[in-house]
């Protein structure tokens, strides 16, 4: 993976993701029938944001747009080796996370903390339909949970008399848990198709 970048908001309705790949050779599969996902999408009434905290009393809910870019600085390295084949996959530089939403500004308190330079945990979570056929089963889960929050802009811009609002960016930093972003999912495989 190059990179995933995954976004929703009040206009954009449904979760979306773009992966970007380099392919280290190339096939053919066999055609299959087209069919559609019988599970309804994560959309972005079913987004929980949290912000300083992962309890319910760290809810913040001012967001109105969300988009997170990993990007991890890979290309294709080719070689004079009689194949267009890539030889290799190297990083051109350090991998990036950067954030960026959308808040309604209604108070001060995360514009002093970006001030400070406060560091802020921040957790997305999408809950939707159940797994399975049991109404108690646990429900189709999304999370991604950033120990560490950097703030790099949170520029409030007085238009006129209407509402403040304000697109902050930021960058997922590595944390002492060993991760800058920890993508969990649930749904109803049994097995882990991939994990770090």
């Amino acid at each position: 993976m190059i990179s995933l970048l995954i976004l929703f908001s009040t206009t954009d309705k449904i979760l979306k993701a773009t992966l970007g790949i380099i392919a280290g050779n190339a096939g053919y599969v066999d055609k299959t029938g087209l069919s559609l996902e019988t599970t309804n999408p994560f959309v972005w009434s079913n987004a929980k944001m949290y912000l300083g905290g992962v309890d319910e009393g760290s809810r913040y809910n001012d967001l109105e747009s969300f988009a997170l870019n990993w990007d991890n600085k890979c290309v294709a390295k080719y070689s004079l080796n009689n194949t267009a084949i890539p030889r290799k996959i190297i990083r051109t530089g350090y991998r990036e996370i950067p954030i960026s939403f959308t808040v309604d500004f209604t108070d001060k308190t995360e514009y002093n903390l970006f001030l400070a330079g406060t560091e802020r945990q921040m957790r997305v979570l999408f809950q939707g339909a159940v797994v399975g056929a049991d109404a108690a089963a646990t429900p189709y889960t999304l999370m991604f949970d950033i120990p560490k929050l950097r703030y790099l802009a949170w520029p409030v811009n007085i238009g006129g008399p209407g509402r403040l609002m304000v697109a902050v960016t930021g960058k997922a930093k590595y944390d002492a848990a060993g991760y800058p972003v920890l993508f969990t999912l649930i749904n109803d495989k049994d097995t882990a198709e991939y994990q770090a």
